[in-house]
């Protein structure tokens, strides 16, 4: 009876495990909690191997010369005043966006940048898709030491500052949307990481935040998108991710709640103590 009561409590230990990790994941696009290709999961596990803080109230931002503050696929305003102080300390920033959503806070910041939205297409491509972008070194960076070409997804263009990963010249903004060169369509080289001195700090825009998803990463395709994150990871001390507006923070059904327990040790301790109390009420029910 013993026995049967020990494997009892193992199987309710580990179904509890199941679900748990079951509902705590998502299919939300950048997501750090999903794990499938769209999501940032793998990004997030090397951000926490690297000692990376979450930043949900970019208030708090450390005075430091050596920190870099990532803001990827935000989805709504970021502050401007924080982002222009920690600047001013000589940080750095490092924006992904494609949407145009983070325009409003380069110009907050007063910079000159801007993410340019489109159908930027290239006959320079990995895959069968135009817009797979293929991406080349434009020059010496911290950024890109190592890194020849990349490997993009749907991305916009930048304007303004200093290119430092551009595409090729036979490149153009497919106007109708056809995925072919079309008359009044001219090919030209178009930004995808550029750099720029902002208010004693710097300030490096990526047109494409999806380089960081799961499925961009790691693979024979993505030639050095993987050296790129390394170095995005080692471009300073002290490395700070934005969780406030980035989509990389997104949560859906109970995840919320299952994060709150998980990173709440009061509330930790009060489900232990209820489950250990649940299983030693089963045990003494059937042993009395």
């Amino acid at each position: 009876m013993q026995a049967v009561s020990w494997i009892a409590v193992v199987l309710i230990f580990l179904s509890a495990l199941v679900v748990t990790a079951h509902f705590s994941s998502t299919t939300l696009e950048f997501s750090r909690y999903n794990t499938e290709w769209n999501g940032t999961s793998e990004l997030f596990s090397r951000l926490e191997a690297a000692g990376a803080v979450h930043a949900p109230d970019l208030a708090a931002l450390p005075s430091s010369e050596n920190a870099v503050l990532f803001i990827i696929a935000p989805a709504a305003p970021v502050d401007t005043a924080a982002c222009g102080a920690f600047l001013g300390a000589g940080s750095t920033i490092l924006i992904a966006d494609e949407t145009g959503s983070a325009n409003s806070l380069l110009f907050g910041i007063g910079s000159t940048m801007r993410i340019v939205p489109g159908n930027l297409s290239s006959l320079d491509r990995e895959y069968d898709d135009p817009r797979s972008v293929v991406g080349y070194s434009a020059g010496a960076d911290p950024l890109t030491e190592g890194v020849a070409t990349i490997v993009t997804n749907h991305p916009a263009a930048v304007s303004g500052g200093d290119a430092v990963i551009t595409t090729s010249v036979l490149s153009w903004m497919d106007e109708d949307g056809d995925g072919l060169l079309a008359d009044g369509e001219v090919t030209e080289r178009f930004g995808l990481l550029s750099r720029e001195s902002v208010g004693g700090g710097t300030v490096y825009v990526l047109s494409d935040p999806s380089i960081v998803i799961n499925g961009m990463v790691g693979t024979r395709f993505s030639r050095d998108n993987d050296i790129l994150i390394s170095r995005m990871l080692s471009l300073a001390p002290v490395v700070i991710v934005e969780q406030s507006s980035s989509r990389t923070a997104a949560e859906d059904g109970v995840l919320p709640w299952l994060n709150l327990v998980r990173n709440t040790t009061i509330i930790k301790i009060s489900v232990l103590l209820v489950l250990i109390s649940a299983l030693v009420a089963v045990y003494y029910r059937k042993h009395l």
